[in-house]
């Protein structure tokens, strides 16, 4: 994965927060928030999953049908 910079603005709590943890943890901020991205993009694909499961409109398809389109 290739490093690029980004620059948020974000409440001065958050920051403070952010700064303490960082410390605690003996990491970067920069470290943690990555780190902190990764867990949340987990969580967020667990949501997201289940918001397609519940949409009826959304077809679901069978693991064997998908498995055997791929030549598995």
């Amino acid at each position: 994965m290739g490093r690029e910079r980004a620059t948020f603005t974000v409440d001065a709590e958050i920051l403070r927060e952010l700064e303490s943890v960082a410390k605690e943890l003996e990491t970067t901020r920069s470290g943690l928030v990555e780190k902190s991205l990764l867990y949340f993009f987990d969580f967020l694909d667990v949501r997201l999953a289940e918001k397609r499961l519940a949409d009826k409109k959304d077809e679901v398809v069978p693991a064997e049908k998908v498995w055997e389109e791929l030549g598995l």
